[in-house]
């Protein structure tokens, strides 16, 4: 399905280079937002229903007005991206950089989501996959853009291709186009030689695949945490495990759990094993969403979350909703954020970790690349939004996460997909969704040093450049015009 993203773009594209023909700007402003913005809700509205999986822990009125709310603000990006393109007159083959500028916005600021950027329709096909390594998904998103385009120049100028009687070249430019890409692509995808003392880490993934309502519910804690010690006890007497995970807030505030902390304290005195998991945490006032790497009862590293999730972990304008008599939208979610991006030590390794959709910000594993983590470890909990596509599209990212830092990537969700990613972006192995699994994995650690690693986002800043000196020439070569009018009227 993702090879349909490469032309379905082609008639709003189309529909917007002819709102540009029109001579006033009112007008162009106008249609431009329209179509901007009925494409968007078309797009944009399907793509969150999800969002009312979250009823049960809600009420309709409070889910409706939260999806209704997102979904225009997140049209609006799509709006504004017709507008400046329909106002200003760009010429087609601009549209590409535009695109994943405004992409970037949306996935910036307060209300950031990257969740709907084109690039994640291509997490299955390689020849634009690899190019993440270059310049992330925003990069992949512009070749999606630019390939809707060069079809639409390509006919254009093979119209008459049939009733010429001279040979012309222009048929192959789009089929050189491609396959420069494929060519490149085997370049990008090919793993560089490691040295063969690479360090062996030997990992045990639990997906335990609880329903969000019992974890809510404290009578079913205690068979929640038998359920976690049965499972590690079956598949502990088997194998050596260097570290075993669990997934985001296995139950909540599990660190002050005893039954919890002394199974934990029995597997690490009898084994060299580790423990990272997913726990809310109150060390003072705050609460936090926190990972914690235990290795006994004294020795414990958490990071704390810093990307949270609005009217989910926080509630932001709090002061506003309660102006108007309004409670959080998600009662009793309320969590302080982290204030570092920093990886936990352990043993020889630095573990970038993050929590849930943390995973669908480049930026942040970006950081976590930077300070030094040797490996990246997301634990999601996506149990709240049942059988919705949230799950796979949480396990595409993980893919292109790996692919922009050159790292391997372990995501471990209560319900799924979990599952282990190669710094290449192939999946090495992966559970189903709401199915029990503990995955087994002896992974021998190599990482590939990445353009986007060292440099980042560096591909918004070259389009908001390309876009900036377009604009400053059309600007010149209309006061030239202006001039050039003024002084023909008067000689």
């Amino acid at each position: 399905m993702g090879w349909l993203i490469l032309f379905s773009l082609i008639p709003f594209l189309i529909k917007l280079e002819h709102i540009t023909s029109l001579k006033q700007l009112k007008k162009r402003i106008f249609y431009s937002f329209f179509h901007g913005f009925l494409f968007a809700i078309i797009f944009i509205g399907f793509s969150n229903l999800w969002i009312f999986e979250l009823i049960p822990y809600s009420n309709w009125v409070a889910i409706s007005c939260l999806y209704i709310v997102f979904t225009l603000m997140q049209s609006l990006y799509y709006s504004l991206f017709a507008c400046v393109y329909c106002g200003f007159r760009f010429p087609l083959f601009i549209a590409p950089f535009l695109w994943v500028i405004f992409e970037w916005l949306r996935g910036s600021g307060l209300f950031a989501n990257t969740h709907y950027n084109l690039a994640y329709s291509q997490v299955l096909n390689g020849p634009f996959l690899h190019y993440a390594s270059i310049g992330g998904i925003y990069l992949v998103s512009f070749l999606c853009v630019l390939i809707n385009i060069g079809i639409i120049f390509w006919f254009r100028s093979n119209r008459s291709f049939f009733k010429q009687k001279t040979l012309s070249f222009k048929p192959i430019y789009l089929p050189l186009i491609f396959l420069f890409l494929l060519f490149f692509n085997v370049f990008l995808s090919q793993t560089p030689s490691q040295p063969s003392n690479l360090n062996q880490l030997n990992i045990g993934i639990f997906q335990p695949s609880h329903k969000q309502v019992d974890k809510q519910n404290k009578r079913k804690r205690y068979s929640i945490i038998r359920d976690y010690v049965n499972n590690v006890e079956k598949n502990i007497s088997k194998k050596n495990y260097d570290l075993i995970v669990f997934p985001e807030t296995i139950i909540p505030r599990a660190l002050d759990n005893d039954l919890f902390t002394f199974a934990l304290d029995n597997f690490t005195s009898t084994s060299d094993t580790s423990f990272l998991f997913g726990s809310s945490r109150r060390p003072k006032e705050n609460i936090y969403n926190s990972v914690v790497l235990y290795r006994s009862k004294e020795n414990i590293i958490t990071y704390d979350k810093v990307n949270l999730m609005p009217f989910g972990e926080y509630w932001p304008f709090k002061k506003l909703f309660q102006f108007f008599g309004l409670r959080n939208i998600i009662p009793n979610t309320e969590y302080s954020k982290g204030n570092r991006i920093q990886p936990i030590a352990y043993k020889d390794f630095q573990l970038g970790v993050g929590i849930c959709l943390e995973l669908m910000y480049p930026s942040f594993f970006n950081a976590q690349t930077k300070n030094g983590a040797d490996i990246l470890i997301n634990l999601a909990n996506s149990a709240w939004f049942h059988d919705s596509w949230i799950s796979k599209t949480l396990f595409d990212m993980a893919i292109f996460r790996a692919v922009e830092n050159g790292r391997y990537v372990i995501q471990v969700s209560n319900i799924g997909i979990s599952g282990i990613v190669s710094p290449d972006g192939q999946i090495i192995v992966s559970s189903e969704l709401n199915k029990k699994s503990f995955i087994s994995e002896s992974l021998t650690l190599y990482k590939k040093d990445t353009i986007y690693t060292k440099y980042g986002n560096w591909f918004i800043g070259l389009s908001f450049i390309v876009i900036l000196i377009l604009i400053i020439n059309n600007t010149i070569n209309r006061l030239r015009d202006s001039i050039l009018s003024v002084k023909t009227h008067y000689m």
